[in-house]
């Protein structure tokens, strides 16, 4: 029996929509489930509907009041006033009325505001200028990245690198918008939500840096709360695209890459690899775990078994955990 929110994702947000009631056009739908705008810019009489329909049919977000979510979020916002649930309980009690017919269960009181909101930062950064720049970047690495990536993974080639798909490169003359860190060459992932829609962009300088230069970041004053860099088969394991044998979760964006081109060399493709930052532990918390083997690699230092120790309390029982240390 399919769990509650893979069955939910077979349906595209247009299904869904139609199924309740909402105003469809060619590219979005009316009125959005969280601020009941049914227009653009309401002020100006705007004839567009308020949301779009994006991430090929399975996700929207509304231009309105900057709303997001997938089919799941969809539909909890609209069996529940408008109102996301902030955790696997509240999202579980309110789906349960779409499998029951209507039935109601309370749920849990919303959980405060975290990180960003928490210090009036905006949420993310501008979803369509940020998806153009990743469009700019290169799938190749320059000829400064390409020697630093030999350093950096001397059992791989570039070209295995490259097949992967996870990373690109900023190239040398191109403009960086204003949210993005630095004007260096540099390595830039996607960043995922629990449900494996694009929320933002991370970044890794590829070059070798004097100590307490950073290395890699998010876009510069907005939230990194509840993110995860993924591969190919982790997007499609959190859309709900298909099952996995294991998870992978490691620290940061090179391991994320090292990992991804490991578990392909030993033909294990159908793996998923997540990449784990500061903020990653409440997406992990939601993500739908079922019976998945999951392997931790963090560094040995004091930073990395911090890390192990929240993404391990972080998952829920009955999962298989194994501590790897790179």
């Amino acid at each position: 029996m399919l769990d509650i929110f893979s069955e939910i994702k077979q349906y595209g947000v247009s299904s869904l929509a139609t199924q309740y009631g909402y105003t469809l056009d060619k590219t979005g739908f009316g009125p959005c489930p969280a601020c009941k705008a049914t227009h653009r810019h309401t002020k100006s009489h705007d004839p567009r509907l308020a949301c779009l329909v994006v991430q090929a049919g399975q996700g929207w977000v509304c231009l309105q009041c900057g709303a997001k979510g997938d089919s799941v979020d969809f539909l909890a916002r609209t069996l529940n006033q408008g109102i996301r649930p902030t955790n696997p309980e509240g999202w579980r009690a309110v789906l349960s009325r779409w499998q029951a017919g209507g039935a109601t269960r309370p749920l849990p009181t919303p959980r405060k505001p975290q990180d960003g909101a928490a210090r009036g930062l905006p949420d993310r950064p501008p979803f369509k200028a940020m998806m153009e720049f990743w469009n700019l970047c290169s799938q190749v690495p320059d000829d400064r990245s390409a020697e630093w990536l030999k350093a950096k993974y001397p059992s791989y080639l570039i070209s295995e690198l490259i097949e992967t798909g996870c990373a690109r490169w900023i190239p040398k003359k191109q403009e960086r918008p204003v949210w993005f860190p630095w004007q260096y060459p540099t390595m830039v992932m996607l960043a995922f939500d629990q449900h494996g829609l694009v929320q933002s962009m991370h970044g890794r300088i590829c070059a070798d840096l004097k100590p307490g230069i950073p290395k890699s970041r998010f876009p510069l004053g907005y939230s990194a709360s509840g993110l995860v860099l993924g591969n190919k088969s982790a997007v499609s394991w959190l859309r709900g695209k298909m099952p996995v044998p294991a998870v992978v979760i490691a620290e940061g964006l090179t391991s994320t890459l090292a990992c991804t081109m490991a578990l392909r060399k030993g033909n294990r493709w159908r793996w998923a690899v997540l990449g784990y930052t500061s903020g990653s532990h409440s997406a992990i918390r939601e993500m739908p775990w079922s019976k998945e083997d999951v392997y931790i690699f963090t560094d040995s230092d004091k930073t990395g078994e911090e890390y192990s120790e929240r993404i391990a309390s972080s998952l829920p029982p009955g999962i298989n955990v194994r501590r790897c240390k790179l």
